[in-house]
């Protein structure tokens, strides 16, 4: 069961939340042209890259098979894992140099949170395949998509930095006195 379109429409919001920060912000000196052009850019390349993998999600595949873990890439390709094969964190699972994002599906109990897949099946299902899996560190889980590539999650994460930089630039160019009150 894929949730894509509630986390689409989340995502969407927390998007349209910084874009209209930083057109309301601490910078109203600036050119409305120049901030409008800029953040409507990074607004709908950042729209782009998350229906990118979003799409990538809804067209992939996982399964478990007792202990073993397979996962499916959109192009066809099949991996299967089992034990230290398999590397996870809170929100995506790796075996060889394939990634599948999950979502943030290990939520606190009584969260009504939907995820990526549905979240009793991946507590059900896919929590007992990891217990023999190597857990990622919190850097190890930052730095694993940059070395394997995974374009639809890094394109994300690129353009919601440089729209995070965006806004914190205005900002202290605004209190510092570099831009014109």
């Amino acid at each position: 069961d894929l949730n894509y379109r509630r986390s689409f429409a989340v995502v969407l919001l927390g998007i349209l939340v910084m874009f209209s920060m930083v057109m309301t912000g601490p910078a109203p000196s600036i050119k409305l042209e120049i901030k409008l052009y800029s953040t409507t850019t990074l607004v709908l390349l950042m729209i782009i890259c998350l229906w990118r993998l979003l799409n990538y999600v809804a067209r992939s595949g996982l399964g478990v098979k007792g202990t073993l873990v397979l996962l499916r890439t959109p192009d066809g390709r099949v991996v299967v894992g089992k034990g230290e094969q398999i590397r996870y964190s809170g929100s995506f699972l790796v075996i060889d140099d394939v990634i599948m994002p999950l979502g943030n599906w290990r939520s606190r109990q009584g969260s009504e949170k939907k995820g990526l897949w549905d979240r009793q099946q991946l507590q059900e299902l896919l929590a007992p395949a990891l217990k023999d899996a190597q857990k990622l560190s919190p850097l190890e889980a930052w730095l694993l998509p940059w070395q394997l590539r995974f374009w639809p999650l890094l394109s994300f994460s690129v353009l919601t930095l440089v729209l995070l930089l965006l806004m914190i630039g205005l900002a202290i160019a605004k209190y510092s006195g570099v831009i014109g009150h």
